[in-house]
């Protein structure tokens, strides 16, 4: 699945994304050619030179499992790519993998032969290496040209355990939860030979600061699925609550708790308008993603209002804590939200002030083949359009622009996969 992504560089120091179109005139089967002008020349000319002075290498690490006991052998692959294409890197053949203890000492490291751009080899643990969360670090020695920052890491875990009978899974549908909602967890029960434990009994404990608030049974389907609900006091004072599920199997008790992530009175909400900017007047797309205290997701539902007061629209997180809205700023008015899910949050957020002049932009994928570039903007004049990925130019394109919405459809089909990166240039690039 093709996807695009798009940034605006700074013109007239404004950019935002939309997603309201107003066709102009196509030529040639309604899709607008790729051309040249002297900026974009330019532009090809500096990406080239950039990506042949400053090569990229791009490895990945792969382990045969991500949980080991001591004693055991860890037994790894690695891929080398070059950074622009993404075929095996001519420039190293070597790979050194490093395993860093959760101290931040490298315990051991091991140089692997890539032939093709390909390499393996294994890493023997001690056995009486203590337990912990350990990582995999893993680069050529191009990569440390820009430090560790371009090193590939892997998380692993090594503990020596007991085995349990049952496989338990507890997650909560949502990131966030406060006074008087109604929570609910997803349970998910396995047998040690990866069989469902249907039709069974399962019991939850709900404790709220330490102390027992609700107990309840539950039961598991034909999957060995289960869901669990109960209901928050209105009257919340903590944000310590755990849930606590138990399961007899085999005249033995299994058991799994997880916190609830409750919240408070302490959400923090931050705002990205799509491209950069807000302009007034020009139809705003704009991301949010909220958090708590800890800095972990939050899922909120809310309204975005202006100082007079007046409700603009309503919008909700999809996914850990993010979401979006569109409006349309209007001239000398100021926009805030505030969350009306968890309850019992009065806090006010600020979105950006919106510029006065500018540009805003906005990409969608029509169909397999097609991709809809929508610009809306106060100013006239020829622009530049470029379109790379990894710093390879696959598409260019003057643009005469008058004021308010134009959109142009453009072929992506001699893009690659993966995320193409739509930049708008002004006349002097």
């Amino acid at each position: 699945m093709r996807t695009i992504n798009k940034k605006m560089s700074w013109v007239l120091g404004a950019a935002a994304l939309i997603t309201v179109a107003g066709p102009i005139t196509l030529p040639h089967k309604d899709l607008w050619p790729s051309a040249d002008n002297g900026v974009t020349r330019a532009i090809r000319a500096k990406l080239a030179a950039f990506m042949d002075i400053l090569p990229e290498d791009r490895v990945y690490l792969q382990v045969d499992r991500p949980f080991y006991q001591p004693g055991d052998d860890i037994w790894i692959s690695a891929w080398v790519r070059d950074g622009e294409s993404l075929k095996p890197s001519s420039k190293s053949d070597i790979v050194t993998v490093d395993l860093i203890s959760p101290r931040g000492s490298v315990e051991k490291s091991v140089n692997l032969i890539a032939r093709s751009g390909l390499a393996s080899g294994d890493f023997s643990l001690d056995k009486e290496m203590p337990g912990g969360l350990y990582r995999l670090r893993a680069y050529t020695e191009w990569m440390k040209n820009d430090g560790e920052d371009r090193c590939f890491e892997k998380e692993i875990q090594v503990q020596d355990v007991v085995l349990p009978a049952l496989k338990l899974k507890l997650d909560f549908v949502k990131k966030a939860y406060g006074a008087g909602d109604e929570v609910q967890a997803l349970v998910d029960v396995i047998t040690s030979e990866n069989k469902p434990l249907a039709n069974s009994v399962i019991r939850c404990h709900v404790s709220l600061d330490g102390k027992t608030s609700e107990q309840m049974e539950a039961r598991t389907d034909h999957k060995g699925n289960a869901t669990v609900n109960f209901t928050l006091p209105h009257t919340l004072r903590t944000s310590d609550g755990l849930l606590n599920i138990l399961v007899d199997y085999n005249g033995s008790t299994e058991s799994i708790s997880r916190a609830v992530p409750i919240v408070r009175n302490d959400i923090r909400m931050a705002f990205y308008p799509e491209g950069g900017e807000m302009v007034y007047g020009l139809p705003s797309r704009v991301a949010f993603r909220a958090a708590n205290e800890f800095g972990k997701a939050a899922d909120v539902e809310g309204e975005l209002l202006d100082d007079a007061g007046r409700v603009i629209t309503k919008f909700s997180s999809y996914h850990m804590g993010m979401g979006s809205l569109r409006f349309t700023p209007q001239v000398n008015r100021t926009y805030y939200a505030r969350i009306t899910r968890p309850a019992g949050i009065a806090a006010r957020y600020d979105l950006p002030e919106p510029l006065v002049r500018g540009f805003a932009m906005q990409a969608q994928i029509l169909d397999p083949g097609t991709a809809r570039v929508n610009i809306a903007t106060s100013e006239t004049g020829e622009m530049s359009l470029v379109a790379q990925m990894r710093g390879k130019v696959l598409y260019t394109s003057p643009l005469p622009l008058v004021g308010g919405t134009n959109s142009i459809d453009i072929s992506t089909e001699g893009f690659p996969m993966g995320v193409q990166q739509l930049t708008l240039f002004d006349h002097k690039g």
